[in-house]
């Protein structure tokens, strides 16, 4: 941010992962015509602007860890709290292991979501579609604390897909 009589703010390298509100504060102080300051920083961990919890899966982790069957819900498991579930919805339609239990929420309580549209077979609980982890750019696991802009559920999924390009 710049404005005349004042020294130049400037933030960069800020990364946002899926569904992340960030705040940038910027100070202006008065200053000479002829001042440039370069900051260089970590970005902090914790999210201080809402009261979300939950975690956000990486690309680099998406390709770097193993995946029996190439399925991301597997993924779902790293975060604490996260429970495979047997019966009924866990082995129609989907194949076993889509069944899963967040902080104790029963399975048919996340929310699955593909690039900010609904993916979810209500009837079950489980992603109506489950994208190849080739696909998937990041994806973010909310716990119970979530944005109204979803509406419902216990749980949220929020799967962010690849964007195409020209280059292999």
């Amino acid at each position: 941010a710049e404005l005349q009589g004042f020294r130049p703010a400037k933030r960069t390298a800020i990364r946002l992962n899926v569904d992340q509100v960030f705040r940038v504060d910027l100070v202006l102080q008065p200053g000479g015509l002829s001042e440039a300051v370069d900051v260089q920083a970590a970005a902090v961990a914790i999210d201080t602007e809402t009261a979300t919890v939950g975690q956000v899966i990486t690309a680099k982790q998406i390709t770097d860890l193993p995946l029996n069957g190439r399925n991301f819900l597997q993924l779902l498991f790293l975060n604490a709290g996260a429970v495979e579930t047997s019966g009924e919805q866990g082995v129609m339609r989907q194949g076993a292991g889509n069944a899963v239990s967040l902080q104790g929420a029963r399975p048919t309580s996340n929310n699955f979501m593909i690039d900010g549209t609904s993916n979810i077979d209500t009837a079950l609980g489980t992603p109506a579609v489950i994208l190849s982890v080739d696909a998937l750019e990041e994806f973010k696991q909310q716990n119970k604390t979530y944005s109204a802009e979803y509406g419902f559920s216990a749980n949220q999924v929020n799967l962010i897909s690849k964007s195409g390009t020209n280059e292999f």
